[in-house]
């Protein structure tokens, strides 16, 4: 039985916009050496670059660190069944997950009312991540008669618009 062979590489394929052009390399470049399995770093997301043999393969990080880097996060497992028979495993490990929580105040009335739309919506965030810590960037739109008050909250000194969430959220 052939041996299997991983390559680690911290670089980006084919200059993946949005990234630095780190040790630039092409999916030929990769093709053309005696590996099976490529684990490439440089790229936080998780993607497939090439899931024929060789497998190319940025598995991501294993925690987000800003807000651009929301979702699951993790590992991939590599399973070999044989020659150019893999199967690629997502296993989510990270601990805190960031979230954008969208609320349309349209039709809201009071601030009151709109807190309760920011509060609905960050309940759906947290139960959508599987009881991990969530840090959500709330984005209100849409108009609504208390946008004055609303602005002049998020203005204040003393957190209005935050305390009065964090008094309506559970702590844990």
């Amino acid at each position: 039985e052939a041996p299997f062979h991983i390559g680690l590489l911290h670089c980006n394929v084919g200059g993946l916009p949005g990234h630095d052009n780190y040790a630039p390399c092409s999916t030929n470049d990769l093709a053309a050496r005696a590996i099976d399995y490529w684990a490439l770093g440089h790229i936080h997301k998780r993607q497939n670059i090439s899931p024929r043999a060789p497998c190319i393969h940025y598995p991501g990080n294993t925690q987000a660190r800003r807000f651009d880097e929301y979702g699951p996060k993790g590992a991939t497992l590599v399973r070999v069944h044989g020659l150019n028979q893999i199967d690629l495993e997502f296993m989510a490990v990270d601990e805190i997950r960031f979230a954008h929580v969208a609320v349309d105040a349209k039709g809201c009335e009071s601030v009151d009312q709109v807190l309760i739309a920011c509060e609905e919506r960050i309940r759906t965030a947290l139960s959508e991540n599987n009881g991990r810590f969530v840090l959500a960037r709330v984005q209100i739109t849409g108009q609504t008669r208390s946008h004055a008050t609303l602005v002049q909250a998020a203005a204040s000194a003393d957190e209005g618009l935050i305390a009065a969430l964090r008094d309506r959220l559970p702590a844990e």
